[in-house]
């Protein structure tokens, strides 16, 4: 069994701080404090809309606040996920970075397997659901860049999402609750509005690093 074993203890899954976290209660609050149905039948059932819509925004894309990272050592030319790991940014190690189009084929594995050659430096990798298997070889230790998952809340709690998504939230839960009322429907069509998704999204890409070149087309800091 492939044991995870993080050299880097502040990069473990949940030690990114969220300075201004979204709790579940204040999404809720908001969307339904002009119901005039408030009661604790309707609010159990927005939880439950609520979170179909952040498992739907996770989809949406690679959101700041979801971005985490771990050093870890290789063990048998693999890693074992960390809990709470979604999808896959990029594993970087001496001599090499590997992103999710590094994904090796059946045939290229068995290839590999077949011919029983190791090498320090992967050309891709093979996820069996519970670990990140390296051919022909890895080590000793990566860094793996990830998409955190987000978890099914309950009311009260507190999210791993920044609070500036409440109001995207809260609209697609009201959105969801008017069309429960309205037609009785127990499973209303998700909808985000489209001008705070789009506005949200702005914002991030205002926050991302642009790869810069060089007069010589060289990116910054390479020759």
């Amino acid at each position: 069994m492939i044991m995870a074993i993080v050299i880097d203890a502040t990069a473990a899954v949940d030690s990114v701080t969220i300075h201004n976290p979204l709790s579940v209660s204040s999404v809720l609050d908001l969307a339904l404090g002009k119901q005039h149905d408030t009661g604790s039948r309707l609010r159990a059932k927005a939880v439950g809309w609520l979170n179909e819509a952040m498992q739907r925004m996770y989809l949406e894309r690679d959101w700041m606040c979801l971005k985490r990272s771990a050093t870890l050592e290789v063990i048998d030319n693999a890693i074992l996920k960390p809990d709470g790991f979604g999808r896959l940014l990029s594993i970087q190690g001496e001599g090499f970075l590997l992103t999710d189009k590094n994904r090796l084929t059946e045939e290229e594995i068995y290839r590999f397997t077949e011919t029983n050659v190791t090498d320090p430096i992967p050309v891709g990798f093979d996820d069996n659901n519970e670990n990140l298997v390296f051919y022909p070889g890895a080590g000793p230790t990566v860094s793996l860049r990830y998409i955190r998952r987000i978890p099914t809340y309950a009311d009260n709690e507190e999210t791993i999402l920044d609070a500036k998504f409440k109001n995207l939230l809260a609209r697609a839960v009201l959105s969801m609750v008017y069309e429960y009322e309205e037609n009785g429907r127990t499973l209303p069509s998700l909808q985000f509005d489209e001008v705070e998704m789009a506005r949200l999204k702005f914002e991030e890409n205002r926050q991302q690093a642009i790869p810069q070149r060089s007069s010589r087309g060289y990116l910054r800091g390479l020759r």
